[in-house]
């Protein structure tokens, strides 16, 4: 009740619509909300830091298959430049056939069904992982044949022609994904919940403009194999 309220909400409306009558529209629906109760301020969170290595195992039941989750702390929105170049690291390691863990850890050595990385971008401090499903047996195994990829991302720059293609899946994906009016009111949402609406537009350029030492020395920074917290979860 005290933070659910219309001043604190983001409103997307898209789409061939009249103007006017619509935000009158959206005016009468959140009419009459009750003044918020009194409630103490929320806190800015310190950014946690890792020291080393977190490790946790679950057993779940009706779970089918094992799953390993990697994850690393990455900068909020204050640093959005920064945040779209994970976006581009993400892209190098696990997106597509050819990118780097998925050639290896399921074409090549067949050591996962499947590995997906991401990074999830909010507004104090963001989140960078990487996700396999994968047999029980495997999962120290391949826990460090990640960390040794990206040490070796971190030491050597990335080549000419694995960043266009990484450039050229983000830049894409992001066209694809901004075709429909509800895909628009969406991605408006997000960055004018947590920034400003525009903030977005800024989204492609930053990726053209990486170079593949720029993404090592980002590699080098936040994506260190000696500090991170691994998520394992096996069948009960």
């Amino acid at each position: 009740q005290a933070h659910y309220q219309p001043d604190q909400m983001t409103v997307v409306i898209t789409g061939g619509i009249p103007l006017e009558p619509t935000v009158e529209l959206v005016k009468h629906a959140f009419r009459g909300f009750a003044p918020p109760p009194p409630c103490p301020p929320a806190a800015s969170a310190r950014v946690p830091s890792l020291p080393g290595v977190r490790r946790e195992i679950l057993h779940l039941p009706r779970l089918e298959q094992s799953r390993l989750t990697m994850a690393w702390i990455g900068p909020g929105i204050g640093q959005l430049e920064t945040a779209y170049g994970l976006d581009l690291l993400a892209a190098i390691l696990a997106e597509g056939r050819s990118s780097r863990l998925v050639r290896e850890l399921r074409e090549d050595r067949q050591l996962v069904q499947d590995i997906g990385a991401g990074f999830s971008l909010q507004r104090e401090c963001s989140l960078f992982t990487i996700q396999a499903w994968l047999e029980g047996d495997d999962v120290d195994r391949v826990e460090a044949i990640v960390c040794d990829r990206l040490s070796e991302l971190a030491a050597k720059p990335i080549g000419e022609a694995e960043l266009a293609r990484a450039q050229r899946l983000l830049c894409n994906d992001y066209a694809f994904s901004t075709e429909a009016p509800g895909q628009l009111a969406g991605l408006y949402g997000y960055y004018g919940t947590i920034a400003a609406a525009d903030r977005c537009l800024t989204y492609v350029p930053t990726l053209q403009s990486y170079t593949g030492d720029r993404l090592r020395s980002l590699a080098d920074q936040y994506l260190t194999p000696l500090r991170y917290v691994s998520t394992i979860l096996h069948p009960a």
